[in-house]
């Protein structure tokens, strides 16, 4: 057995290591209800969570071990790798690599989404996170656009390229191998095909450096991605059907049918572009390794920070920026007025959740900022623990009378509540998060500046990445979020 296919048995080994610690997990918190875990249960639940962060480091150092021997076998242009098989040494020009090996006109949607299922499992550099994100927008690829970006966005042999040409732009492609060149061929025919690049060239950027291919961050906390319905296309925009349902009634026997037809509604997200430039020395390019992963890291902490911001409140169209969630409730009937002009209650958490229509309720998730969150935890006295008692045991409450509870950053901030007059406090946001559309357009592209000038217009010995994606994001219907503004009373 190769020592690739042995790597992905023992990852599998630690995969099931891992699905029978969350089952555990699973039955222990089903067991214990609303109650507080105590004796056995509590010692054995944190037990359980350091097998699990044990687990984890252990299939982080597989997926690097993986890696290495990878990138060894692509180095030396002697190795391609089929995704569900044992990896064996082939000659390049007998077989082509499975991820840059084009589907068949006649592919069906489902074989688009195996291969490239099987392709993302098997991507060097990629997280399980990673991972599992990219297998969830394979899942909801509508037309094989998505999968085909994901099977020849991961192939390791434009990773490889790729880095290739950071290292040294203008000559990095006279070092590629067949593997390499036959990879970045097939990323440029995708790009042509879904027009990622304009005139002016640009890479693709391949699957384990995209930053839109993640489930968290280390930067600005953007709970929207984690929760809201995210829809992949490779076009321009998206345009959705959605209606406020057809009217039902009963009747007499015989008795004829009201006219209950629904009145349509037709959502059309346009997506807008954002970049970023990170300028980088050319000795930090030759380090590529290491690079690799800081550029990553970079280019996701940018774009989160961005998208943190803007998905609640970027101004909409004409600004070229997204309609973000607090602009579209902003000023309407989706506002709620507290209690108390200026002031926060208990009361007005169950004001907000009330104020959302009943459809929307079953699914609701709260949002608040980090300060806002301390203010409602203090809510809970010996007076009122009718609503916290259970939700308070962890370092932040995770629901909210009976909801789910996140932090967002760029919420109004409690802690900053403006008293002045007609001033706009937006600190609680109920929403249906099923209705709150994120659309991204598939592929983030990377253009490589082989050089940078100083004021005298020489070259400061450092190279520069200009990075651009496109997304944006709307409610498919205003009434399926409610924001408290402590402003004046209603």
């Amino acid at each position: 057995m190769s020592t690739l296919a042995t790597i992905r048995e023992r990852k599998t080994e630690v995969r099931q290591r891992l699905e029978r610690i969350d089952q555990e997990m699973r039955t222990i918190h089903d067991k214990a209800g609303p109650e507080p875990l105590t004796g056995g249960d509590a010692q054995r639940w944190k037990n359980l969570e350091k097998g699990a962060d044990r687990a984890r480091a252990e299939l982080q150092e597989l997926n690097d071990e993986y890696l290495r021997e990878m990138e060894r076998g692509i180095a030396n242009g002697d190795l391609t790798v089929e995704p569900g098989t044992d990896s064996r040494p082939r000659q390049p020009e007998q077989t082509r690599s499975a991820w840059t090996k084009p589907a068949g006109p006649q592919a069906t949607l489902e074989e688009l989404r195996g291969q490239a299922r099987r392709a993302v499992e098997l991507t060097p550099h990629a997280t399980d996170d990673q991972r599992h994100a990219a297998t969830l927008m394979v899942d909801r690829d509508e037309d094989g656009t998505a999968a085909r970006w994901a099977t020849v966005a991961s192939d390791p042999a434009y990773l490889t390229a790729f880095r290739k040409v950071m290292a040294d732009p203008t000559r990095g492609h006279l070092e590629w191998t067949e593997a390499e060149r036959s990879a970045y061929g097939a990323a440029r025919t995708l790009e042509r095909a879904m027009s990622l690049t304009d005139g002016a060239g640009g890479y693709m950027v391949p699957f384990s450096l995209d930053p839109a291919i993640r489930l968290t961050s280390s930067g600005a906390i953007n709970p929207l991605r984690g929760i809201a319905n995210i829809k992949t296309i490779a076009t321009d925009s998206w345009n959705g059907v959605t209606s406020s349902g057809v009217t039902a009634s009963f009747a007499a026997e015989g008795a004829e049918v009201g006219d209950g037809s629904p009145t349509l509604v037709q959502p059309s997200f346009d997506v807008e572009k954002a970049h970023a430039f990170i300028p980088y020395s050319i000795e930090v390019g030759m380090d590529a390794v290491d690079f690799v992963a800081e550029m990553r890291r970079l280019f996701l902490d940018a774009k989160d920070v961005l998208e943190a911001e803007k998905f609640l409140t970027g101004a909409g169209p004409g600004s070229n920026e997204p309609t973000g969630l607090i602009t579209q409730l902003a000023g309407g009937a989706s506002e709620v007025d507290p209690g108390t002009g200026e002031t926060f209650a208990i009361g007005d958490v169950y004001k907000t959740i009330e104020a959302l229509p009943p459809r929307f309720r079953p699914r609701a998730h709260f949002l608040a900022e980090l300060s806002t969150i301390n203010a409602i935890r203090q809510f809970a006295t010996a007076n009122n623990y009718h609503a916290y008692l259970t939700d308070l045991g962890g370092g932040e409450p995770a629901r909210l009378v009976g909801k789910p509870l996140h932090e967002a950053s760029y919420l109004d901030a409690y802690s900053a509540i403006n008293t002045g007059a007609d001033a706009d406090n937006h600190i609680l946001v109920a929403l249906d998060p099923s209705e709150f559309m994120i659309v991204d357009r598939v592929g983030a592209t990377v253009e490589m500046i082989p050089h940078l000038f100083g004021s005298n217009r020489r070259p400061t010995g450092q190279r520069g990445l200009y990075f651009y994606w496109r997304t944006t994001c709307g409610l498919t219907t205003i009434n399926a979020a409610r924001v408290l503004n402590v402003a004046t009373a209603a």
